[in-house]
This record gives structure tokens, C-alpha cells and sequence, in this order.
């Protein structure tokens, strides 16, 4: 059957299931194939003793397939990370590749000037809140890309705005943000805004400030107390004349 056709689930999951699959390969490296027909949803195997079903682009659904095919393929083209370090371990770094329990998987694509793209693949039909990815570079990100926007016929669940990275290691990475997955999904984001790292302020131990208030209880030297020996010298000496 056709790439839409073997997708599990209900009529909207299948053409899900075919964004986010495409998206992940897309992603991936090495060069993309895809056979004739996948990019309208055509249901029925291809034929060689027949053209292809173009009649099916009256249909929204299908419509907006084709559209999301033109635009991921487009953003390939037009993003180096995703192509430039094709067969070299540069050009790809896994981020999580063992959330076995969410079944998702992240990574990054790197170009070769350094430029970034993090993909983020959610392969269950349910939304993950407020999930956390690792990231590199403490700064501004933002989705530059997500199969499930309405435009293509998705969800529209994603992450609309700035996303600010944390100052707390995820994944085995300095810093983290924290995003939004949306269901059977793939999302790309980019590094915006690189930001200085936030240093926290020094704190004082309780070593410390009991050295110090010590410092502040020792009795200090007087004047009177080192003028208390001299009449006894004297007393001394007047013993001596008396001799």
C-alpha cells in the first residue's frame, strides 16, 4: 500500500503520521527519497499503467498535505544545518535518544559555519507539556518548524513566541527549555538570541560569618589596662630604697 495507507490510526492520524514521519527523515541525515504520490496522500498504491490520482488535491486534506510537502522540503533546502554535514558526525549530535516511555527523540543538526537546528520528534499521539530538551547556548530559541501546524492540517498545538533556555543541565547539555510537544508531532527549533549566563551571588557560609562575629566579640586592648602595671613598678623600686 502507499506511505498514507500503512499509517496506524483513525483518517487525521494518518495524514499525522505522515508529517511526522517525513519531518523525521527530512531531518535525519543523509539524502531524501520519496516515492511519487506520497505527497498528495494518495491511498492506492502506485500504478505504473495508470497516472496519479490528482484529483484528490480537491480535497482539503490533501491540499494541505501537498502544502506541507513543499514547505519542509523548502526549509530543507533553504537551512545548511540540515544538509551541509550530510555524512559527518559534526554535522548531527543525539540530544535524547532514550525516553522510551514518551517515545521521543531529540537531536541536533549543526551547519558548517555552527548554526543550529534542534529537532524534537514526539511519536505518540498525545501532547507532552512542559518537556525538557537540552540545549547547548543559554539564550532566546524559537519553532521554526512544526508538522502539526493548522496550516498543514494539524493540531496547531505548539510553541508560539520566545522560549528563554534555563540554567540547568538536561541531557547532559549546560542549559535546557522547556517546550511543548505536540501529539505524533516533529518540531524544529533554532537559537535566536545567544545571553550572557546568569551568575548567581556569591554566598556567605555560616563558617564565615561566625569567624567574623568573633572577630566582633574579642575584647579589644585599652589604654587603661596597660597603665594599671606602672604603679606597681613603682611600689617595686620604693621596696628597693627602703633596703
Amino acid at each position: 500500500g502507499s506511505l498514507i495507507n500503512k499509517m496506524p490510526g483513525d483518517y487525521d492520524q494518518k495524514f499525522q503520521g505522515v508529517r511526522g514521519f517525513v519531518s523525521y527523515m527530512i531531518a535525519h541525515p543523509g539524502k531524501k527519497l520519496m516515492f511519487m504520490g506520497s505527497e498528495i496522500g494518495q491511498f492506492d498504491e502506485w500504478n505504473a499503467n495508470e497516472q496519479l490520482e490528482w484529483d484528490l488535491l480537491g480535497y482539503e486534506k490533501h491540499r494541505q498535505l501537498n502544502h506541507f510537502f513543499a514547505t519542509v522540503n523548502k526549509f530543507y533546502r533553504d537551512t545548511p544545518a540540515m544538509h551541509e554535514n550530510d555524512y559527518d558526525w559534526n554535522g548531527f549530535q543525539w540530544v535524547a535518544l532514550d525516553d522510551y516511555q514518551h517515545s521521543v527523540i531529540a537531536f541536533r543538526r549543526i551547519a558548517l559555519d555552527g548554526s543550529e537546528i534542534l529537532v524534537v520528534c514526539n511519536f505518540q499521539p498525545v501532547t507532552r507539556e512542559n518537556y525538557r530538551v537540552g540545549v547547548p547556548v543559554y539564550g532566546i530559541y524559537e519553532e521554526v518548524f512544526n508538522s502539526e501546524a493548522e496550516e498543514f492540517g494539524g493540531t496547531g498545538i505548539g510553541n508560539a513566541g520566545e522560549i528563554k533556555a534555563v540554567n540547568e543541565k538536561e541531557h547532559e547539555l549546560d542549559y535546557h527549555i522547556s517546550i511543548t510537544l505536540p501529539p505524533l508531532g516533529v518540531t524544529f527549533f533554532k537559537l535566536v538570541k545567544e545571553e550572557p549566563v546568569p551568575v548567581a551571588p556569591k554566598k556567605r557560609t555560616r563558617k564565615a560569618k561566625t569567624e567574623s562575629e568573633k572577630a566582633a566579640d574579642k575584647p579589644k586592648k585599652t589604654k587603661t589596662a596597660a597603665k594599671k602595671a606602672a604603679p606597681k613598678k613603682a611600689a617595686a623600686k620604693k621596696e628597693e630604697k627602703a633596703e
